[in-house]
């Protein structure tokens, strides 16, 4: 693949990104991803919208908030009201086992 083409994230593909993690008024987590560490993600929707919700209990997660991760997850394209969503499942529901270093 060139250098100048941008993708997204592929249902079903195992995935490490790094960004920060985030949580929304209504509790849900988001990773933030760092579009420079990833500039292959960085097509123009993503460049506005550089959140991927990851399916998980915010309670578990915490101590990662506000904090930058390198996350293990499989990438899940969710389908509904006509729009689509990719969530991001960590590898495990412990997130200590599906983080591989945080600061």
């Amino acid at each position: 693949m060139a250098s100048n083409h941008k993708v997204e994230l592929a249902d079903g593909e195992l995935y490490t990104l790094e960004g920060r993690i985030l949580v929304d008024a209504d509790g849900s987590l988001y990773l933030n991803v760092d579009l420079r560490k990833h500039p292959w993600l960085a097509n123009a929707k993503r460049v506005q919208n550089p959140y991927y919700r990851i399916a998980g209990n915010a309670a578990q997660w915490q101590q990662y908030v506000g904090r930058t991760i390198l996350l293990v997850a499989t990438a899940h394209v969710v389908v509904g009201g006509g729009q689509y969503e990719i969530v991001l499942a960590p590898v495990n529901s412990d997130p200590s086992h599906s983080i591989v270093r945080f600061w």
